[in-house]
């Protein structure tokens, strides 16, 4: 018999020895995770695993998931933790401000470069509403801004299609307007707008 069933085997034995000086049946499993409680024997609370012996994992499926959890909840705390770093670097980078009083968009675009533009924005404000334990009022009402910001950006025609889904004519006609605006400034002078 090779050398390494026998360690299984011997194991195995030991484990059932243990388990009938505890009182646990032979239907039962004691759970070797935080919580350690003795349970039935059944893919209902241990999943399945081909490397062990009685076919079940060594760890209840409460405390499998709890695992999971408490690696995520770590992941996404290191990964607040790392963007606040940077924001923080960031900021202390930033040259003061002049004596004039910003117009609200060098504000944004000032905390958006913070941020590290729109992507940077984007992760930071996705890391945060991942970070609020769902059903939380903090996860409900970033929920609602965001739904705001996108009727919001819908409704007033601010969103375009990507040039890149744009179809050949749609092309031409922006192309075409852009001319006819350039070709208006030249003969009237530069609109108020884009002074």
């Amino acid at each position: 018999m090779p050398a390494g069933k026998r360690r299984r085997e011997k194991a195995a034995s030991a484990e059932e020895r243990l388990a009938a000086k505890k009182g646990i049946a032979s239907t039962q499993k004691q759970c070797l995770g935080p919580c350690h409680e003795i349970l039935p024997r059944s893919e209902q609370y241990f999943d399945r695993s081909a490397r062990r012996r009685d076919g079940f994992k060594t760890w209840c499926k409460r405390c499998l998931t709890a695992r999971k959890k408490g690696i995520l909840d770590r992941v996404l705390s290191d990964s607040l933790q790392k963007l606040d770093t940077g924001i923080l670097a960031s900021v202390l980078r930033g040259e003061q401000g002049g004596p004039n009083v910003p117009h609200i968009t060098q504000v944004i675009e000032m905390v958006m470069a913070h941020l590290g533009g729109v992507r940077g924005f984007a992760t930071y404000y996705i890391a945060n509403l991942l970070a609020a334990p769902p059903g939380s009022q903090t996860r409900e009402r970033m929920l609602n801004k965001l739904m705001a910001m996108v009727q919001a950006a819908s409704s007033d025609e601010r969103v375009n299609k990507p040039r890149e889904l744009e179809s050949e004519e749609e092309l031409q006609a922006r192309v075409a307007q852009y001319e006819k605006e350039q070709n208006l400034q030249v003969i009237h002078g530069p609109s108020r707008e884009a002074s």
